[in-house]
């Protein structure tokens, strides 16, 4: 089972910048990212392999050789999680000041200061490097608390939290532990987020709102009305922009000369919009747009501009109709369009 978490990498006393930096690839090795944590005073490999070994009381035991009792708080457990409960093909999520990143485990190692590769270390921006007594320390001489690493692949980075978090994520993102285990809703957000942010697609209220109200008023017009009044719905809609609307009569024309349901003309503009009206469910095929598209060729009209529709209460559209829709110049509104074109015109007036 893959997990979702969040982690922080602000470390201990002047480790920050350098875990960003080991998280985004330094300038000579931008291929390689870790996550870190704190904790240096533990760090050896002998620790390590006595954790995976024996889990949190391995870390108990080391904690109070180290401090004693006072050194069993609740922050162990953030160590915990790294070392052992995060496990390969996990998701990441980590805070970066305004934005945030997500990754995934690349393996199931845990390295210490021992293990670690000190030339990528080296490689840090400002010059870190590992004394004697195994701690890390930059060019000023200043001690930096990183102690432990996993290695990550990067899946999105420098996403900006207030366009792209749900309020669930954004909360989880400003929980002030070292880390989190996210909870199956919170991950679905995340996935989300990758989603819109790869779509260049940030949260619009707007646009959210007018998702969910589309998805009821399209539930109502396929459970609600019949196809009659679906086409009386579409005047409806016309009439509501404007036109003057036309309803050529049932079987006025052979089969063989197409057919429009509706007629709409905006005569100050010139502009002509014939209409098939179609009440389907799941997906339209391609016999409405060569109806509505054989109509146009046989009744030219007089006016300056003519569009060419099909409306339909579908999901989609098959491939043929949309391949004829593109060489005939006809317009497909599916259902959910329909729905919001409604939404956009408001629903006063609307007695059917």
């Amino acid at each position: 089972m893959v997990n979702y978490w969040m982690h922080r990498i602000t470390c201990g006393k002047n480790a920050s910048l350098y875990a960003q930096q080991l998280l985004s690839g330094s300038k000579d090795r931008p291929e390689e990212h870790y996550m870190a944590i704190g904790w240096s005073d533990l760090s050896d490999d002998t620790f390590v392999a006595a954790v995976e070994e024996g889990g949190l009381d391995a870390i108990d035991r080391r904690i109070t050789d180290e401090w004693g009792q006072k050194g069993l708080g609740h922050s162990r457990y953030f160590l915990y999680n790294f070392m052992c409960q995060m496990e390969k093909y996990d998701f990441v999520v980590i805070p970066l000041w305004d934005t945030f990143c997500v990754c995934r485990i690349a393996d199931d190692k845990v390295l210490s200061n021992e293990s670690v590769d000190l030339t990528l270390i080296e490689s840090l921006n400002g010059g870190l490097h590992k004394r004697d007594d195994g701690y890390l320390y930059d060019k000023n001489g200043n001690y930096v608390d990183m102690g432990f690493y996993r290695k990550v692949e990067i899946i999105e980075n420098g996403i900006p939290r207030a366009e792209y978090a749900p309020q669930n994520l954004y909360s989880c993102l400003k929980f002030r532990g070292t880390n989190l285990q996210l909870s199956a809703s919170v991950a679905s957000n995340v996935n989300q987020a990758i989603l819109q942010y790869r779509k260049n697609r940030p949260i619009n209220l707007k646009d959210e709102i007018e998702d969910a109200a589309a998805k009821t008023v399209l539930q109502l017009v396929r459970e609600r009305i019949q196809d009659q009044k679906f086409e009386s719905l579409v005047e409806w809609y016309f009439k509501k922009l404007g036109a003057v609307v036309y309803k050529p009569a049932k079987n006025s024309c052979a089969t063989e000369d197409g057919d429009a349901d509706i007629i709409a003309r905006f005569d100050p503009m010139g502009i002509e919009v014939m209409v098939q009206a179609k009440k389907h469910d799941g997906q339209t095929g391609d016999w409405a747009t060569q109806q509505i598209s054989t109509y146009a060729e046989k009744h030219k009209g007089d006016c300056e501009s003519r569009q060419l529709w099909v409306i339909s209460t579908c999901d989609d559209y098959s491939e043929a109709a949309c391949s004829m829709a593109e060489d005939k110049h006809v317009r497909l509104v599916t259902g959910i369009d329909f729905s919001k074109m409604i939404l956009e015109v408001g629903i006063q007036g609307l007695t059917l």
